[in-house]
């Protein structure tokens, strides 16, 4: 389960037209708003956690990519603020157990917090209603 506080930004973006893993995971970076500079980063890394069975250190990911471990652990921050990825100790791991699963738990924090949302927006129409 991923911390209470996540950020979820939405980008309508073309699926790609060839069958290829790397293709679609590049996709699903730019379309949840990963790729702000480094998108071949938050790419590369992502594929290495997807094909990890046990999760990733960071030192492991930094030496794989031949990319410093600093700029590997601010895209891990990026990865796990998005509720992508959670970590467990050293390691770092999809947040359930396949992409799918995932993706369907982000979908059902993002509907729970609009239904929130709307519960707050019904308050506030109330309230305007009185003035």
């Amino acid at each position: 389960m991923p911390s209470a506080r996540f950020s979820v930004r939405i980008n309508y973006i073309e699926r790609p037209h060839s069958d290829d893993f790397e293709r679609y995971v590049g996709w699903l970076c730019d379309s949840l708003g990963l790729c702000t500079h480094d998108c071949d980063s938050a790419r590369e890394i992502l594929i290495q956690i997807i094909k990890s069975k046990n999760g990733i250190s960071s030192t492991e990911l930094s030496r794989m990519l031949n990319k410093s471990r600093g700029a590997v652990i601010n895209q891990l921050n990026k990865l796990m603020e998005s509720g992508l990825i959670v970590k467990n100790g050293r390691f770092y791991r999809l947040r359930a157990s396949t992409v799918e699963r995932t993706l369907e738990e982000l979908y059902e924090d993002v509907e729970r917090t609009f239904t929130k949302f709307m519960k707050i927006a019904e308050l506030i129409d109330e309230q305007l209603r009185k003035i």
